[in-house]
């Protein structure tokens, strides 16, 4: 099984199975030389998904792949995640519930890259 299919990150994990998951999923976006470009949205999905989890582990792993993974994405087609990362953030939490992976300091900079193309492109 690959990699792009184990980080759905299913429900049913347990946290230590979580914070794994989503360290391995940073080391193979800054690692792999392979075209995941058909996940992508699927990660951002689970990823922001689980920045609202109740545990602070969860949260730094989770925080620490996106921003890894939006780093291994060319600028150029940053643009077409924006419309999948704003559903994702909708998602996420209700208004007035505060979603813990933005909470934290620096909590949106791992997104900041996906924003700016969508303002700069339009």
């Amino acid at each position: 099984m690959s990699l792009s299919r184990v980080a759905f990150f299913p429900s049913f994990l347990r946290l230590a199975d979580l914070v794994l998951l989503a360290s391995l999923s940073r080391t193979f976006c800054e690692v792999s030389q392979e075209d995941f470009s058909d996940y992508r949205i699927d990660w951002i999905r689970r990823l922001v998904a689980s920045f609202a989890d109740r545990q602070p582990e969860v949260v730094e792993a989770a925080w620490e792949a996106l921003e890894a993974l939006v780093k291994s994405i060319p600028k150029d087609e940053l643009e077409e995640l924006v419309v999948p990362l704003r559903a994702a953030i909708e998602s996420t939490a209700a208004p007035g519930f505060e979603v813990p992976g933005f909470s934290r300091p620096k909590g949106v900079q791992s997104i900041v890259p996906i924003l700016l193309a969508g303002v700069l492109g339009g």
